[in-house]
């Protein structure tokens, strides 16, 4: 079976980051083309992470460092599912305070989403 048959109908592709697409600092072979050939096919994807311990930004810079050629778009991590759960379950009442019980850059991701961390 040809690679645009399998892809013709997968619309979204959703790619965990540490151990499935590089495992620390080494790519695991074939998946820097594996994005190109979804880019020429015009496919969605993302890559996913629940290790926040680092921002979309800094993941989004590892993965230009090892190669991908992304946006900034294509990185959705753990801090920014937290910030839309919030506005989304609390959209009715506006959350201004919050007890962040995580790491710095959780803490950090809540503030750009409008909360007050204690």
């Amino acid at each position: 079976m040809k690679h645009s048959s399998i892809l013709k109908n997968i619309d979204l592709f959703l790619l965990d980051l540490d151990g499935t697409v590089y495992l620390g600092e080494r790519v695991f072979e074939g998946a820097r083309e594996f994005i190109k050939l979804l880019k020429e096919n015009q496919k969605d994807f993302l890559f996913l992470t629940n290790n926040s311990s680092k921002s979309s930004e800094d993941y989004y810079s590892k993965l230009l460092n090892m190669g991908f050629e992304i946006t900034k778009e294509n990185v959705f991590t753990s801090g920014q599912a937290m910030g839309i759960y919030i506005k989304t379950i609390h959209k009715e009442k506006r959350i201004t305070k919050s007890v962040c019980c995580w790491d710095i850059i959780f803490k950090k991701r809540a503030k750009v989403d409008g909360h007050l961390c204690c």
